[in-house]
């Protein structure tokens, strides 16, 4: 499997996902999921400063152990001076030396405060950051980031719905300018897993689009953990996808779903999905009125 795995780390922080019932995980629980991911080849850590207490407890992991996760993690502040004291207490929390790609956790902070770039170059300089990233949403934001050659990484939603029919040419794109892609939602915060009958209102516009994707994993004999993970695997633009596990079970299955190739003649329909409601491929939306 060329794809690095990343394990996500907001649901050890924070309540998330639309089908998540039970809440975060226990210390205990996470340190078991950690220690599991490490030992299966999962070397990387998602995390963010937003994401509750999450990066305390990979630091709380990491003491008094002989094994050091590399962490991608994202930055919320908005001058120079903020930058180096959020790095400082970020290393801290995390219990490292060094961040392997720090992100702008908003592409709004990016294009709003521009030398909040150059003093990442001095840090990366200083070779306390490895690489400097963006997350964004859309594909206008995508775009505008493609063509920063200061940017090494980029961080999209990819998944059934946010798909090769939305992102598929950009990808290429960035890739022709040697960004490194990492893909995030591939479950799209448990959506794929609701009952159709449970959908919320402000949903049902995608309920088409849910049906066709249950029809597809029905008609293939593939669970809709297996499709979700071996449609982003499949894509050779990208080079990292971050999953989230709420136990070391869950963990263990998306492994094992990430060893299986999907038929070329499922990954085409997956493809020629288009949804057309595109605000609401994004979490932030779903709540609005």
């Amino acid at each position: 499997m060329s794809t690095n795995i990343i394990l996500g780390t907001a649901q050890f922080g924070l309540d998330y996902g639309i089908n998540n019932k039970k809440g975060k995980p226990s210390e205990k629980n996470v340190f078991e999921i950690l220690q599991q991911a490490f030992e299966s080849g999962i070397h990387t850590l998602d995390s963010a400063v937003v994401y509750g207490n999450a990066q305390e407890i990979i630091g709380g992991f990491h003491k008094g152990k002989n094994v050091c996760f590399d962490i991608n993690t994202k930055f919320t502040a908005t001058s120079p001076q903020e930058l180096r004291i959020e790095l400082t207490q970020t290393l801290g929390q995390l219990g490292v030396k060094k961040i392997h790609t720090w992100f702008y956790h908003r592409f709004e902070d990016y294009n709003k405060y521009p030398a909040l770039l150059a003093e990442l170059s001095k840090i990366k300089k200083e070779e306390q950051v490895g690489q400097i990233g963006v997350s964004i949403y859309t594909n206008e934001e995508f775009e505008t980031v493609i063509d920063d050659d200061a940017i090494d990484a980029i961080q999209i939603p990819f998944n059934l719905l946010d798909n090769v029919r939305q992102r598929g040419y950009l990808l290429k794109k960035a890739k022709q300018k040697n960004k490194t892609i990492q893909v995030r939602s591939v479950f799209l915060q448990g959506l794929f897993f609701v009952d159709m009958q449970q959908l919320q209102d402000g949903l049902l516009p995608l309920k088409p689009y849910l049906e066709k994707i249950h029809t597809v994993a029905r008609e293939s004999k593939l669970s809709m953990q297996n499709l979700c993970l071996q449609y982003a695997v499949s894509q050779p633009e990208i080079d990292e996808i971050i999953i989230g596990v709420d136990t070391k079970q869950q963990l263990l299955d998306n492994l094992h779903s990430l060893q299986m190739k999907l038929p070329r003649h499922v990954q085409q329909e997956i493809d020629e999905i288009d949804v057309k409601e595109t605000n609401l491929l994004y979490p932030f939306n779903w709540n609005k009125k």
